[in-house]
């Protein structure tokens, strides 16, 4: 329980992979926002050591990563080499059930962006817009609709090309 997050925070330190990988994996059971930010500061802190963690928590595909998933994406604009750990978290969520903080995480992705970091900023929208298209719920695609009406530029050719997607889609399988 949350008594046990200072443990487990500590067991993150540990030279030893398995036992990085199994205090992950308790904070994810936790499932608290305190337990959200303590994984979150790992990502930032990232050194040698913990790089295997960091595989493991980004390999994670558990339902119940979704809200950590969610909480990391929507926390702030990645650099380095946490550009690649939120691609991978974004995607992810888009294989996971969809819930709806995950659909709000995903929207957040798609809608901002930084003028002085252009190919990140597309990088991680598309990856958004493509996690909602295959997320499929009818909340989702609204996002993509709507993002592809009222965006700007370059988010709107962004979901535009998504929602042709879904429409190719659905023209195919009629």
């Amino acid at each position: 329980g949350q008594e046990a997050l200072l443990e487990l925070a500590s067991m993150l330190g540990d030279e030893d992979p398995e036992v990085q990988r199994e205090s992950i994996h308790a904070m994810v059971e936790i499932g608290t926002t305190n337990a959200y930010s303590v994984l979150h500061r790992l990502l930032l802190e990232a050194d040698t050591p913990r790089d295997s963690a960091l595989r493991e928590l980004v390999n994670l595909r558990d339902d119940k990563a979704v809200p950590l998933f969610s909480y990391v994406i929507a926390k702030g604009e990645p650099r380095g080499k946490l550009i690649a750990i939120h691609l991978s978290m974004i995607e992810a969520l888009g294989t996971m059930r969809p819930r709806p903080e995950s659909i709000r995480a995903l929207q957040q992705v798609l809608l901002r962006g930084n003028w002085w970091a252009p190919f990140r900023t597309t990088a991680q929208r598309q990856a958004a817009a493509a996690a909602l298209r295959r997320l499929g719920t009818a909340e989702a695609l609204g996002v993509l609709e709507a993002a592809a009406t009222t965006g700007g530029r370059q988010t709107r050719k962004i979901a535009r090309a998504q929602v042709a997607l879904i429409a190719r889609r659905e023209k195919s399988s009629t």
